[in-house]
């Protein structure tokens, strides 16, 4: 293994999961919509031509108004204008795409009928804690969103390259505890696609005592990361670090206590088969 790659992976799993940080994640998301210039095109007043018309859905009208998932938006860029040559219409398709994914609304992952929406957003505000805004957040994504997904497949794609099993499933672990505390649905398929391509692909045979152990190593310290930040906000960013040393340095000490009991329980055989070989009668002619 290529020791060089594996703190490469380590490196872009631990941007990720920090960013993952919905404190951090709503920064990022102020900034990249500030850079980007959010000025009407015609391609624009099409994806939002039945919104514009009927007012669907108001406020979250890009998760109904078909005009938002990436299949619909290039209908309606390609519909816009009649003449206009195959790059312009990737080119705005591109555009458009970005200055709506950077703004708070983010964009849909797939566009719902609204009765079925609601009914499904109805379902899961039964669950304590969860409100319509966090449904709406599962359903969306934002620019920050998209570029965590990213990153956090970059991670993955240098443990594959580096056949690092044990790493792979920790990164695992890690960005779907992200994934969950910050209802991002990219991240959420990426690791779920990671995982099963792992599990289906992975020959050894103990695979699963890999996965159980690397994964839920990767999970406590995304944990550590992102859920003190979801729960405090700002002042949780600060507890971090020392939650992550004191997840290292309770590691060290169940590893070195292992040791010690393999090497008392190792030393105890030795000298066992060591006491019944001296208890052998001596070979006779």
């Amino acid at each position: 293994m290529d020791q060089h790659l594996s703190k490469l992976s380590d490196a872009i799993g631990s941007i990720a999961v920090v960013l993952s940080n919905p404190e951090i994640e709503a920064k990022a998301n102020d900034f990249l919509d500030k850079l980007t210039d959010q000025a009407t095109t015609i391609y624009g007043q099409s994806m939002d031509a039945l919104y514009n018309e009927t007012h669907i859905g108001g406020g979250m009208h890009r998760l109904f108004d078909g005009g938002h998932d990436f299949f619909g938006a290039w209908g309606a860029v390609t519909s816009a204008v009649s003449d206009d040559s195959l790059w312009t219409e990737m080119s705005a398709y591109v555009a458009e795409l970005w200055k709506d994914v950077v703004t708070p609304a983010g964009l849909p992952v797939v566009t719902w009928d609204q009765a079925t929406y609601e009914k499904f957003s109805n379902l899961f505000e039964q669950i304590p804690g969860v409100t319509s805004d966090v449904v709406e957040d599962i359903v969306t994504y934002t620019g920050a969103e998209f570029s965590i997904g990213i990153i956090g497949f970059a991670a993955l794609l240098a443990t594959v390259r580096n056949q690092d099993a044990s790493r792979y499933y920790q990164i695992c672990g890690a960005l779907g505890i992200s994934a969950m505390v910050s209802a991002n649905p990219l991240l959420v398929a990426i690791v779920i696609v990671a995982s099963l391509r792992g599990l289906v692909g992975d020959k050894q045979v103990n695979a699963r005592s890999i996965v159980v152990k690397s994964a839920g190593r990767g999970a406590l310290y995304g944990a550590a990361v992102v859920v003190p930040a979801a729960v405090l906000g700002p002042i949780g960013l600060l507890t971090s670090p020392p939650l992550l040393f004191g997840i290292h340095r309770a590691e060290k000490l169940i590893e070195k206590r292992r040791f010690q009991k393999f090497a008392r329980e190792a030393s105890s055989a030795f000298l066992i088969e060591r006491a019944k070989y001296r208890a052998l009668p001596a070979p006779t002619n």
